[in-house]
């Protein structure tokens, strides 16, 4: 498929706010940007993730009383330069800022985060530095779906893979009326797409859009939020349906992970998953096209 890809050569803004979104293996670019956060801090980046935005039980949302909420709010508002920590660049990384990825009754919403405008417009208000720039990875929906079922188990729901996809089918996996909705934003100056499936060759591009910055950083070793194994699955549900424990999922992931002789679990046939990836390639045509993105793909 001929990809004709929008770039936006406007200077970078001084705020990236990478919005994830789940199941785009957004633990782990955390994890590896983490890990150099004091060599970026020495470069003028300051790199702020869930682990610090999330501290002493907070949320990004609660730390910029977004929810407008601010009588429960008793922590001052960080500034920017606060933030910034003498620093030129700030990167802020959390997956939850723009909504869960499904109710806590496992269905998707019918627009998909429906709260993202909102927040990321309130965010960039709040930090008063001009427009900021948002980055999300994106996934093709038989996949997605399928993780976003591992998850549900290991979040403690046990229902079957059926009825999960009848709750939440395909057709609402629609990332770019997701990238529409953000580009209209007077807040958000550029934003920036990648495919899960090309993360790992994008991974040096992602991190240096992300950072404006060439500083090397090393991706951290294996898979850091791994899915289920079928026998995994297998093993959560049925504790699910005798017991209605909590944990089933993820203990079962523990003592069966995916491995040579534990394949992962794929309810998704090959054709079905095809026939996924050209409506999601027409999704990924369509975003390239929206003024103000720049979808990256390997050269």
């Amino acid at each position: 498929m001929n990809m004709s890809l929008h770039v936006e050569s406007s200077k970078p803004s001084r705020v990236a706010l990478h919005i994830g979104v789940h199941k785009t293996a957004t633990t782990h670019l955390q994890r590896s940007l983490l890990a150099q956060s004091e060599q970026l801090a020495a470069q003028g980046v300051r790199y702020l993730g869930p682990i610090s935005l999330r501290a002493n039980g907070s949320t990004l949302v609660e730390l910029f009383n977004i929810s407008g909420e601010a009588e429960q709010n008793t922590t001052p508002v960080p500034t920017f330069e606060q933030l910034l920590d003498g620093c030129h660049r700030l990167v802020l990384s959390d997956e939850n800022f723009i909504g869960t990825l499904q109710t806590r009754e496992g269905i998707m919403r019918k627009v998909m985060y429906p709260r993202a405008t909102k927040h990321v417009a309130a965010l960039a208000d709040q930090l008063d530095v001009g427009p900021i720039d948002v980055f999300l990875g994106v996934r093709n929906p038989t996949s997605y779906i399928e993780s976003a079922y591992s998850q549900l188990l290991m979040g403690g729901k046990g229902m079957s893979f059926e009825d999960f996809v009848w709750q939440n089918p395909l057709t609402r996996v629609r990332w770019a009326k997701l990238v529409d909705r953000l580009s209209v934003l007077p807040q958000v100056g550029r934003i920036v797409v990648w495919r899960y499936e090309d993360y790992a060759p994008l991974f040096p591009r992602i991190c240096a859009a992300l950072t404006d910055n060439q500083m090397p950083i090393p991706p951290v070793e294996g898979v850091v939020h791994p899915g289920l194994s079928a026998k995994a699955v297998e093993v959560a549900r049925a504790a699910y349906e005798k017991t209605g424990e909590y944990g089933a999922g993820r203990a079962a992931r523990q003592a069966y992970p995916i491995g040579p002789d534990l394949p992962a679990y794929a309810p998704i046939d090959e054709d079905t998953h095809a026939l996924s990836m050209v409506a999601y390639e027409q999704q990924i045509e369509r975003m390239s096209k929206i003024s103000g993105v720049t979808v990256l793909r390997p050269e």
